[in-house]
């Protein structure tokens, strides 16, 4: 987001990724497995750090009936069981794709189609037949996308993987060996040095490119506590407890529900300019 202003110049389409992370790996799930395990990984997988907590908050602090636990297990098992596929992660996939995709991916198409129309490849059916009538095995860790780049474009994949760095696609595999362990010395060391002697920490996820800093945590501040909308739907009390525990307690744990509250926020004020 931070450069879509400089690269949409450069072209008149834009070719998009998403669902390709979903549709060309693996669950890593036992075939065999029963049905309430499987909603039991697929809540795990789908909660968030925090999120739980959070969602328990706002059940009791809007006064719903019964137990928040025991309804989002049981609309889970609503969803899962209306989905008729016999293989277990090709049955986890589909729940992904039919109800994570459509909430957390297809919301940024948005942004793009602004600018450019869009084309979505991993969309396309074929692409939904060949994923379905490929075993497992050779969808899993992303076997098949990594070979494609390193038959059909080498150069690019011989940039550095940058989860994996300083290795690339044709060497992945010396990541977390013992050939490895010089490199993450030199690299932990470094950090430390800048963070403990120039007093500069390394920013790795992307809530602390949002929120660290005095300005983002104004603008934060701003959102949680200055908006009528966002304290007429909750208690401010619950507001302070997160932006509290985010800022004294985990800033890990807790960045999440901070997020969802400014998320919240934002959406209520658009609400309201739309109303005027």
């Amino acid at each position: 987001m931070a450069v879509i202003d400089k690269i949409a110049p450069h072209g008149n389409l834009f070719l998009l990724g998403h669902l390709g992370d979903l549709v060309y790996d693996g669950m890593g799930l036992n075939n065999n497995m029963p049905e309430h395990k499987l909603r039991e990984i697929i809540i795990k997988k789908m909660l968030k750090k925090g999120g739980f907590e959070l969602g328990q908050d706002l059940w009791n602090a809007w006064e719903l009936n019964g137990d928040f636990k025991a309804y989002l297990e049981q609309r889970v098992g609503e969803l899962l069981s209306g989905i008729k596929i016999d293989n277990v992660n090709a049955r986890a996939k589909a729940f992904k794709s039919m109800y994570w995709v459509t909430r957390w991916t297809n919301v940024n198409l948005q942004v793009f189609s602004h600018y450019h129309p869009i084309a979505l490849p991993y969309y396309d059916e074929r692409i939904c037949k060949l994923v379905c009538e490929t075993p497992e095995e050779y969808l899993r860790d992303r076997k098949i996308q990594i070979e494609y780049l390193k038959r059909y474009a080498p150069d690019m994949a011989k940039v550095a993987w940058q989860s994996k760095e300083p290795y690339h696609l044709f060497n992945h595999n010396k990541h977390l060996t013992w050939q490895h362990l010089p490199w993450r010395i030199a690299d932990k060391s470094k950090r430390v040095v800048a963070e403990k002697v120039f007093n500069k920490k390394t920013v790795i996820r992307n809530w602390e490119i949002q929120f660290e800093g005095k300005e983002n945590d104004q603008k934060l501040k701003e959102y949680l506590f200055n908006s009528a909308e966002l304290t007429a739907e909750l208690p401010e009390s619950l507001i302070r407890k997160y932006y509290n525990n985010f800022k004294e307690k985990d800033a890990v744990y807790y960045s999440h529900p901070v997020s969802m509250l400014l998320t919240f926020s934002v959406f209520l004020n658009r609400q309201k300019k739309l109303r005027e």
